[in-house]
């Protein structure tokens, strides 16, 4: 898909279309963006996560922030464990890993909110680690 093709069908903001247009299809876009909330963005719009996608990135950034994590607290390890858990065996027993990625998910936005653009740019790496090129 071109990258004026996905723009007129799904209208990102000023900045993420100026940087779009400077690539010319959406497999470059993906593969140059340094944003993670843009690629996520990309992904709801063209080809949403599934939801062990979904867990496995939520895992993958809570992990990276639990440096930030004050000692003791082990609410955010075991959300983490739970989620896993989840991965492994999807049933009824671990359904608490609903739960448990919302909590992870939490965590990766406190780290995501005060990451520096270096970190940004790991989590996009992360995240193309994890998600195959969409395009």
């Amino acid at each position: 898909m071109t990258t004026i093709e996905f723009c007129n069908k799904y209208t990102p903001c000023k900045g993420g279309r100026e940087f779009a247009l400077n690539h010319k299809t959406m497999s470059e876009v993906w593969n140059n963006c340094r944003r993670v909330d843009w690629l996520f963005w990309i992904l709801e719009k063209h080809k949403p996560l599934e939801k062990t996608q979904a867990v496995t990135l939520a895992i993958a950034f809570a992990e990276m922030s639990l440096k930030y994590v004050p000692e003791g607290e082990n609410r955010p390890r075991l959300a983490i464990d739970t989620a896993k858990a989840w991965l492994e065996n999807p049933n009824e027993e671990n359904r608490a890993a609903d739960a448990a990625a919302d909590a992870a998910a939490a965590a990766y936005s406190a780290d995501a909110a005060g990451a520096a653009g270096a970190a940004r740019a790991i989590q996009c790496d992360v995240m193309r680690w994890i998600i195959t090129n969409p395009f």
